[in-house]
Parts: structure tokens; sequence; C-alpha cells
């Protein structure tokens, strides 16, 4: 319930609910993870893009959501089409 206020909060930031996202994982709350993540890609300014991206996508396949992963994937090669790796990850991904 506090960690909803807080992510709804003014001066909430990217690195902020990443931070808090990452803190949810390491607790197995990947529920709350995902929220997290979400709510950062919502921003207007979001720096760490990227990171968050990869990192969302790295929870869905972790949750077995594989298509909700292959979206996200697919956003970010489309974003950021010289990272050769996420290139080969997103093919896999349409394999699932």
């Amino acid at each position: 319930e506090y960690l909803e206020e807080y992510m709804k909060s003014e001066g909430v930031d990217s690195y902020k609910l990443y931070e808090v996202g990452n803190t949810q994982l390491s607790r197995n709350n990947h529920t709350m993870a995902v929220s997290c993540f979400k709510m950062a890609l919502e921003l207007e300014e979001i720096p760490n893009k990227p990171m968050i991206m990869k990192k969302l996508v790295e929870v869905y396949e972790t949750l077995g959501d594989f298509a909700s992963a292959k979206v996200i994937m697919g956003q970010y090669v489309s974003e950021y089409p010289e990272d050769k790796e996420a290139q080969r990850e997103y093919i896999f991904l349409k394999t699932r």
C-alpha cells in the first residue's frame, strides 16, 4: 500500500522506480516489480529506458509470460536497433 502511494507520488523518477522494481525482484515480488517498471516507462522523461525495458523483458521471461516479453523486446529492438544482443533475444522470443 505504502509502496503504491510512493510510486504515484511527485518527484518519483525512472531511476527511483527502477531501483524499487529491482528491490521487489530481490524479494521475489515479481508482480510489483512489473508495476514499477511499467510505471517508469509511462513517465515523460526516461533516461534509463533501455535498462528498464530489458529488465521488464527479463521479469516476464521469469514469469513465463513470453508473449509480453516479446512485445516489449519488439519495442526495444525498434528503438535500439544497434543492440545486436537484443536482436538475438528477440529472435529467440519469437520462437516461444
